[in-house]
């Protein structure tokens, strides 16, 4: 049965093992920027997740793009350094881009993998699950890194807030 539930629940993004991930078929993954790979405030990878980044490029090598709604000059400028340092594949940006598909769809063209092989990874449900499930890819959400967002985000986390807590098992963490 087709669901807007996320099929992984981890509090950050380093929880999801690739080997897994791999292992449920996921071919390549689609991963949000603010608050996901690093906190909405800052501009910069802690590293443990430049760790499991690192870990991911390995695991799909070539396969990994980030697709995020806003993209600030400061975070264009890390990020376009961060591309330097660590091949991902793409970057798919724009205002308001997400829940909609078309995103994740140029995503997955990029990557060159079908939608049901990818993952979707990211702390908002309203842009990240609901558009990843839209667009027929597998979701995992996170529990964002920090409190710094725009105004529609700002607006919208307190309902976001509520439909992700429905999906957070009291004590695995999981959906199910």
């Amino acid at each position: 049965m087709w669901t807007f539930r996320p099929d992984y629940v981890v509090k950050r993004f380093i929880e999801l093992e690739p080997a897994a991930l791999v292992a449920a078929g996921i071919r390549a993954v689609i991963v949000d920027l603010d608050n996901t790979l690093w906190a909405a405030d800052t501009v910069w990878l802690d590293p443990a997740s430049e760790t499991a980044l690192r870990g991911w490029l390995k695991t799909f090598p070539g396969k990994v793009a980030v697709v995020t709604n806003k993209l600030r000059r400061r975070d264009a400028t890390k990020l376009w350094t961060l591309l330097e340092q660590l091949p991902l594949t793409g970057l798919v940006t724009g205002p308001l881009l997400k829940p909609l598909p078309f995103a994740f769809w140029r995503a997955a063209r990029l990557l060159n993998v079908s939608p049901p092989e990818i993952l979707v990874v990211g702390d908002f449900y309203l842009a990240d699950i609901l558009g990843g499930k839209l667009a027929g890819m597998n979701t995992a959400l996170t529990s964002p890194l920090g409190r710094d967002e725009g105004v529609v985000a700002t607006l919208a986390r307190p309902i976001d807030t509520w439909i992700a807590a429905s999906y957070r098992h009291p004590r695995t963490g999981n959906p199910n």
